[in-house]
This record gives C-alpha cells, sequence and structure tokens, in this order.
C-alpha cells in the first residue's frame, strides 16, 4: 500500500513514477489451458492485465480486472473471436475455466438482451438482495467495492444506464428507466420484500421504482446514497451548491487522477476508445443531469427510507434545508447516517463497509 501518491509540479498523481500492482498475491496455483477457447481467453486475460501468464483458475478482478477493462473484453471477445456476451457475465464467470464452459456450451444466447441488470459477483439464495442504480452516466460497476464488502451477507446486483458501456440510444425520461429497469428486476425476482439502493441521481430512480412496486401490491423500501430528492426545496445558497456538480470534462478530469491506469502509454485504453468512452459519458451525463434537476419524486411511498449522506456532502448543505428536503418523504420509516468521504469515495474501502453495515441494520 502506497504511503502518499507521487505528484507532477502542479500537484496531479505522476502515473509514470506509480509502482506496478503486485498481482501475484492474488494468483491461484497455475492451471494450463486445456483446450483453444481457453488459451484464447487467457491470451486476452494476458494482453488485457499486462501479465505474462494467466491460469484457467485465477479470478480476472483479483488481477486487477476494473469495470473499464471488463468492457474492453467484452468488446475484445466480440471483434476478435466473433464471441457475443453482456458485461454482466465477466462478473459472474470471472475465471477462464467458468467463462469457456458457458462460452462452448451456448450459454450466452441471450447476449443480445437488454443487460440493464448486472450481477456482482457470487449470489446466495438465501440471502436478501439489494438492487442499486448508479448515479448520473454511471455503470454498475461504480458498485463494485460495496459489492466486494457485502459478500456473505447481502447480495447486490446493480442496474446498467443505457448508452455508457454500449453506445445505445439512452434512456430520456426517468419514467423510461424506471418501466425498463421495473421489468429487469421483475423477471429476476418475483416477489417481494425488494431493497433498491440509488446513489446520486439513481435515487430518484430506486425511489420511482419502489412507489411502482407499491402501486402492484409489492413490499419495497429504499436506500438512498448522498441522493437528493427535492432540489427544488433547496435555497438558493444549497442550489448553488448543486450547481457545481461537476461537468462531463471534470469527471474525466477525476478520472485521470483516480484511475491512472486508463492513460497514456501504459493505459488500457486507446486515444480512440477513450475518446469514444467520453463521448458516450457526455450523451447519457447531459440527458440525466436534466432529468435529474426537473425531478420531482413520485407520492404515496409508504415505505421505509435509509438516508446515507456523505460527510463532505452534508458539511454543503444548510441544516433547515437539508431537514426540510427529508421530511417531505412520504414514507413509514426515515433512518439517517453520515458515511465518511466524499460524494465518489463513500462508495470505496472503508466507508463500503459502513453501507454494508447500515444496510443490514436496516434490513433485519
Amino acid at each position: 500500500v502506497l504511503e502518499t501518491f507521487p505528484l507532477t509540479a502542479n500537484g496531479k498523481v505522476d502515473r509514470d513514477r506509480l509502482p506496478l500492482p503486485e498481482w501475484e498475491q492474488y494468483r491461484e496455483q497455475y492451471v494450463a489451458p486445456r483446450n483453444a477457447i481457453e488459451q484464447q481467453l487467457a491470451e486476452l486475460f494476458q494482453e488485457l492485465l499486462q501479465l505474462d501468464q494467466v491460469g484457467i483458475d485465477d479470478d480476472f478482478f483479483e488481477l486487477g480486472g476494473h469495470s473499464l477493462l471488463t468492457i474492453k473484453l467484452v468488446d475484445s471477445l466480440r471483434r476478435k473471436l466473433d464471441i457475443k456476451i453482456q458485461v454482466k457475465s465477466v462478473f459472474e464467470y470471472p475465471r477462464i475455466r467458468q467463462l469457456a464452459w458457458q462460452i462452448q456450451h451456448n450459454k450466452f444466447d441471450d447476449a443480445s438482451a437488454s443487460g440493464l441488470l448486472t450481477t456482482l459477483f457470487d449470489i446466495n439464495p438465501n440471502l436478501n438482495t439489494v438492487y442499486c442504480v448508479p448515479g448520473v452516466g454511471g455503470l454498475s460497476t461504480s458498485f463494485i467495492q460495496l459489492a466486494k464488502a457485502a459478500q456473505g451477507s447481502i447480495n447486490i446486483k446493480a442496474f446498467e444506464h443505457k448508452g455508457v458501456a454500449d453506445g445505445s440510444q439512452p434512456h430520456s425520461s426517468i419514467n423510461e428507466i424506471v418501466d425498463a429497469f421495473l421489468n429487469e428486476l421483475l423477471a429476476d425476482q418475483q416477489e417481494g420484500p425488494y431493497y433498491l439502493a440509488g446513489h446520486s441521481f439513481g435515487g430518484c430512480v430506486a425511489y420511482d421504482l419502489a412507489v411502482k412496486l407499491q402501486e402492484m401490491g409489492h413490499e419495497a423500501d429504499v436506500i438512498l446514497l448522498d441522493s437528493v430528492l427535492f432540489p427544488g426545496l433547496l435555497s438558493a445558497k444549497d442550489s448553488a451548491v448543486l450547481d457545481k456538480t461537476p461537468d462531463v470534462q471534470q469527471i474525466m478530469h477525476q478520472l485521470e487522477q483516480n484511475s491512472p491506469e486508463l492513460w497514456g502509454e501504459k493505459g488500457v485504453l486507446t486515444e480512440q476508445e477513450l475518446e469514444q468512452y467520453i463521448s458516450r459519458v457526455a450523451q447519457v451525463y447531459s440527458l440525466q443531469k436534466t432529468m435529474s434537476d426537473d425531478y420531482v419524486p413520485a407520492n404515496k411511498f409508504n415505505g421505509k427510507i435509509l438516508f446515507l449522506c456523505a460527510e463532505e456532502s452534508r458539511q454543503s448543505f444548510s441544516d433547515s434545508q437539508y431537514l426540510i428536503s427529508l421530511n417531505k418523504l412520504k414514507s413509514s420509516g426515515l433512518y439517517m447516517d453520515e458515511i465518511k468521504g466524499s460524494h465518489f469515495s463513500m462508495l470505496n474501502g472503508e466507508s463500503a463497509h459502513k453501507i454494508i453495515g447500515k444496510i443490514k441494520e436496516f434490513i433485519n
């Protein structure tokens, strides 16, 4: 673990001075590929993870795989091997042995399906499942750390916003998003209770999803992760804070700071791929930012709400207006707590573990 990040003269992370990650500690005992498809997958894993050797029992994520590498793996399978799978399939089958078996037995015939719901890591049918909605322009992979922290206690599944990962036409309204996610949700779990979590803008979607489920006679509760449902109730001072929400270029700057492995000669994305990715994020971000600004929550919600606010965000709002927006929620119970960190960092590290602890208490 680095005590400090090497910085350039202007204070940015100096990517060239970052040491290479030591993934060897996560390696399984090496088992060589046994057939052509396993060999092809091993070569792709090696190329993307910049490793000399990958065995069929090595885990893609434990070896350093992350959200954008997952997208690139899926794209490489399509372009180089004419194999079409969804991003969620890599999370479900992160080892070459698993993935190859699924491919060989034609288990990905549904790869042309909507793919809006992703399973993050192994699922235990005896545990409760929390369905997560990412923020503006976000991917399901923003919940990876949360899912890791939840393993063994809660199942985490996450929705994908259309248009970011695959360039498909984004949804044009919150109602469209809610209807699409509702179909996926009911196909995945036929009966309640449902637990819906939303980060930032995703909280608006999760809230409206819960209302629709209740209208259908299901029990549903909501977990809001640093999500403001009533922007219209905020004071002028607080609205100015909301207006400072980063634009696309600032988000890309944050990615550059927090994900140096994506850029430069050692980056996992080529300049063209990065340009395409930014373009997709820009389109989805612009649409969803407008949806968020104009959002008015659906009425008559009678479930419980857990509101977890990032410590840094909490300090940005005046107490009175903050409480007004929370007390306007139509719920049978409202529980609040603060999570250490910022709007984005609250989903990672120790904060992710604290969130899972709070969710467990809330569900039980």
